[in-house]
């Protein structure tokens, strides 16, 4: 259990506009104080090939970070054994440098592969570090590879109870990254594979190979008709509304990873939604 509270931080999307309050954080690793702006709400219409939400909600989710040593904080509560492996590592120069180089999600990455977390965790911090990044292109390809090299370790793992989202996930980064070659290797080895028999499957991947056959390297949603949402502007929590009274910040941590390319429908583009109906969450 403590591992998987480590690895997994994830927000869950609900039917409300994006609100937002200020709320006090003290780093567990050198006593800090801040306010920081967290979301409270959010309204997701859509989901592109990569898994990231479309719509009126903040992506990736806000992770509060220490302006001291740039620690993010990805618990509320950090059990000595995490402190213990993490203390050394933050108060390094190079955690310094690149936390103050690259955005939350990079240093969330750097830190689980601090405590070895599994692959497919770290490789979705990545994937989220790259959409970060996407008005610096190849800071955003640094992510992308790095995002890869993970899933790629995560697809060779036999634990991994994600295999058929990884391999998806894979050849999306491959057609991002503009290894056209391979992303149609592995998607037509996905065609006829026993785990990609869903329709929801089949539709990502016809969607795939028609991009690829175009060598188009953009991100895009699921749904055609969901890529003009795609071009939007970023939703941003520092112009978010304020929340009601009373309004609680999302959970930072859950148990489980909440997007997935596994439950794609052709009733979700009419909904328009790329995933299952949302639940709302508050925090307990």
């Amino acid at each position: 259990m403590l591992r998987a509270l480590i690895i997994l931080f994830c927000l869950a999307h609900v039917a409300l506009a994006v609100n937002s309050i200020d709320q006090d954080f003290a780093c567990p690793f050198d006593g800090f104080k801040w306010k920081q702006r967290m979301e409270t709400s959010a309204d997701a219409k859509g989901l592109r090939l990569d898994l990231r939400q479309l719509g009126d909600v903040v992506q990736p989710p806000t992770l509060p970070q220490c302006p001291k040593c740039r620690a993010v904080l990805f618990m509320d509560v950090f059990p000595p054994k995490v402190l213990a492996s993490l203390k050394p590592f933050i108060a390094t120069e190079d955690f310094a440098q690149f936390a103050g180089k690259y955005p939350t999600y990079y240093v969330l990455a750097q830190m689980q592969e601090r405590l070895k977390a599994p692959p497919y965790y770290t490789g979705y911090s990545y994937l989220r570090a790259s959409w970060q990044l996407e008005a610096k292109p190849a800071a955003a390809r640094h992510c992308m590879a790095r995002a890869h090299e993970c899933f790629a370790a995560a697809l060779a793992d036999k634990t991994n109870k994600h295999s058929a989202n990884t391999a998806l996930l894979l050849g999306e980064l491959e057609r991002r990254l503009e290894r056209f070659e391979n992303a149609e290797a592995r998607f037509r080895v996905m065609m006829d594979g026993d785990a990609f028999k869903e329709a929801g499957h089949q539709r990502i991947i016809a969607r795939q190979m028609e991009l690829i056959a175009k060598r188009d390297s953009q991100p895009h949603g699921i749904f055609p008709a969901h890529d003009a949402l795609v071009s939007a502007p970023a939703v941003s929590v520092l112009h978010s509304s304020p929340a009601p009274v009373g309004a609680k910040p999302l959970p930072r941590v859950e148990v489980i990873v909440p997007h997935s390319l596994e439950s794609v429908s052709e009733a979700a583009e009419k909904i328009p939604r790329g995933i299952p109906k949302p639940k709302v969450i508050t925090r307990p």
